[in-house]
C-alpha cells in the first residue's frame, strides 16, 4: 500500500493517496508516522484510495487500529471540528472502510465529520468546490511523507 502524504497549508487541508493492497504492517507503519508527526491532525482530510484498494486483513483486527488512532487523535487536541472524507471506488475496500467509521460522527471525542463517498466530486457533502479543485489539481500541497 504505497501512501503519500500532502498539505496544503493555506487550505489547512491534507490528502492521503492509498493505492492496492493495504496491510496490518503497513497501517503500523502509517501510525507511527503519525506518532511522529501530531502536527498532521490540525488539518482537515481527504483519504483517496484507488480503485485497486483493498484490505488483506479481516474487520476483527481493526479495533487495536481505532484505539491507536483514537488516542493520537486526543493527544493531538485538534480544533474544535475537523473533516474527513474517504473517497473510495473500490467495493472490496468498503466493508473495512465502513467499520472504520462506524459510530464515527462530531461528538464522538475525535470532533470529526465524516463521510465516505465513491468519486471526489461527492465529497462535496463537506467540502467546499475551491478545496475540491485544489485536490483534483494539487495545486498548492507539498509532500509531507509517503510510507
Amino acid at each position: 500500500m504505497p501512501t503519500s502524504v500532502f498539505v496544503n497549508d493555506r487550505l489547512a487541508l491534507r490528502v492521503h493517496r492509498q493505492t492496492g493492497a493495504i496491510s496490518v504492517s503497513e497501517i503500523k507503519s502509517l501510525i507511527e508516522l503519525y506518532r511522529a508527526n501530531p502536527g498532521i491532525f490540525m488539518y482537515d482530510v481527504i483519504q483517496i484510495l484507488d480503485d485497486t484498494a483493498a484490505f488483506d486483513f479481516g474487520v476483527e483486527q481493526l479495533q487495536p487500529f481505532k484505539v491507536d488512532y483514537r488516542n493520537l487523535v486526543e493527544g493531538a487536541e485538534p480544533p474544535i471540528l475537523l473533516r474527513s472524507a474517504w473517497v473510495c471506488p473500490s467495493p472490496a475496500a468498503w466493508t473495512m472502510l465502513e467499520a472504520w467509521l462506524h459510530e464515527r460522527h462530531t461528538l464522538d471525542g475525535l470532533r470529526t465529520d465524516t463521510c465516505l463517498v465513491a468519486t471526489l466530486d461527492e465529497a462535496a457533502l463537506i467540502f467546499d468546490d475551491d478545496e475540491l479543485d485544489a485536490v483534483r489539481s494539487m495545486m498548492g500541497f507539498r509532500p509531507y511523507f509517503s510510507a
